[in-house]
């Protein structure tokens, strides 16, 4: 306990001052003590802890207003006391020494295994780095494909998974506040040149699309959905192009270039595990930064454009806008429409 004179203060109030000075509990306690006993006085500058019972008066005042604002938020409690809490979201084409094979998607090339063993080992990098800079949950978001590629076993046992398809919506977040975005082994939008692996949700089907008039790829459209809920981008890994436009629509967070792309199956690659390396230090470094880390966010309402390779599937398209009026068809192989909010993009 804390005390002033007669009061004290209990673990109940420590916690949350400490954790929004970024401190451990007993920090606050430790630097009290101090100043009330004088002691951890400055050679050459006696005045610094003269009056440490003015001192530990404002401490004590301090973490009494907060106790004050903590008890009168009903259901909010838990949310106060949590620690930081953190989503790496994991793709696969962006990992090192991921290029897959011509003429097959990843999943049907000879690179897929290592692709899954690989992307593991990056984000479990991602995860040891959060967790060494003051991590209480991190939750790993397997988002290849229909969501079950990773090796889980080989990822830090603190880490929590998601996992699966079926989701209603494309950001599958728990509820709560979080306080950053990690996304590793996302790739470059479609039509990017060179881009390995480069598409955009469905390469099949699209040759690309635009929101509010920019081409957006994955990490940006899944960067949004992160930044509706308030959760800044620390940190992204993928091939050079992918980076690019990364920093182009996150010029503050921290990044990795695990290859260099020079076509959609060809690239020159960080050794894996150097790749794993310079991932954690990345983290790190972008942990360092956090406070100048920034969320993403698109307009709403939204202006969509699809790029189809097919005509036919095109016309076929079932696409309605905000109205429920069908989507415009500009010319044979374009649909576009305005629509009400970014979750409308996958409904």
């Amino acid at each position: 306990m804390l005390a002033n004179g007669s009061k004290q203060l209990n673990f109940e109030t420590i916690w949350p001052i400490a954790n929004g000075l970024q401190m451990a509990p007993s920090e606050p306690v430790r630097l009290t003590s101090r100043m009330r006993s004088g002691t951890g006085r400055k050679a050459g500058n006696p005045g610094v802890f003269e009056r440490p019972g003015l001192f530990s008066s404002f401490i004590y005042n301090t973490c009494a207003i907060l106790k004050a604002a903590y008890r009168a938020l009903p259901g909010k409690q838990e949310e106060i006391l949590m620690g930081k809490r953190y989503l790496i979201a994991v793709d696969l084409e962006g990992a090192a020494c991921v290029v897959g094979t011509p003429f097959t998607s990843l999943n049907g090339s000879s690179n897929y295994a290592f692709a899954c063993r690989q992307a593991t080992r990056e984000a479990d990098a991602a995860a040891r780095a959060l967790f060494d800079g003051g991590a209480e949950e991190v939750i790993v978001w397997d988002n290849h494909g229909q969501g079950v590629n990773l090796d889980y076993e080989q990822l830090d046992s603190r880490c929590r998974i998601l996992l699966g398809t079926g989701y209603r919506s494309r950001f599958p977040l728990p509820e709560g506040r979080y306080d950053g975005l990690i996304l590793i082994g996302y790739h470059g939008r479609e039509g990017t040149p060179g881009g390995v692996l480069a598409h955009s949700y469905n390469s099949v089907s699209f040759q690309g699309h635009t929101v509010n008039g920019e081409p957006l790829g994955e990490m940006q459209i899944d960067a949004a959905f992160a930044g509706k809920r308030g959760v800044p981008v620390l940190f992204a890994a993928s091939d050079d192009q992918a980076i690019a436009q990364a920093r182009e629509s996150f010029p503050w967070i921290e990044t990795v270039v695990t290859k260099q792309a020079s076509a959609w199956n060809f690239a020159l690659s960080l050794h894996p595990q150097a790749a794993v390396e310079a991932i954690y230090r990345g983290v790190t470094a972008a942990l360092a930064r956090e406070a100048e880390m920034q969320v993403y966010t698109i307009r709403e309402p939204l202006h969509l454009s699809l790029r189809f390779r097919r005509a036919d599937e095109a016309a076929a398209a079932q696409l309605y806008d905000r109205a429920r009026r069908p989507f415009a068809s500009p010319d044979a192989y374009t649909r576009e429409g305005w629509l009400d909010q970014l979750e409308d993009l996958f409904n």
